[in-house]
């Protein structure tokens, strides 16, 4: 195989919208640029092709409800159980089903892909489970930082 190192490819291919399986790959603790705590996941989606794409998803208070989808489609049930979450609690290599969209480009960002939501899985549905939309109370996320390696 001839491999062309002279031309890589700067364009990242944008999905079709559309429900896809996923698998989780990793997930960061950090910052977004006002400051609040958040969690970046990096998933993995096969497109119709059999080519894999990483998509990336953020976390954070302002997502409680993306948390519990996620947590449901995936079968994390003990981060819910918990009401905290931590990188270091997300389940590298479990998957789910989840829905894609495409924003649109804007100005300097061309266009991608997010996740608008994560779909339960067969056991979540089917399973009773004691945590209903109306006993879930909000998550509270915790981060292990040192201040002084945050400037």
């Amino acid at each position: 195989m001839k491999l062309d190192f002279a031309r890589p490819s700067s364009v990242k291919q944008v999905l079709p919208e559309g429900v896809y399986d996923f698998q989780f790959v990793s997930a960061a603790e950090g910052f977004t640029r006002t400051g609040k705590e958040m969690i970046t996941v990096t998933l993995r989606v096969t497109d119709s092709a059999g080519n894999p794409h990483k998509i990336a998803d953020w976390f954070g208070a302002w997502s409680a409800r993306k948390v519990i989808e996620f947590c449901r489609a995936t079968g994390m049930h003990s981060v819910l159980e918990k009401q905290e979450l931590k990188a270091s609690d997300l389940i590298i290599n479990t998957g789910g089903r989840c829905v894609i969209a495409v924003r649109q480009a804007n100005g300097q960002y061309p266009a991608s892909n997010e996740i608008k939501s994560y779909l339960p899985s067969q056991s979540s549905r089917t399973q009773q489970s004691a945590l209903s939309d109306s006993t879930v109370k909000p998550i509270r996320f915790e981060f292990n930082y040192d201040p002084a390696e945050v400037n």
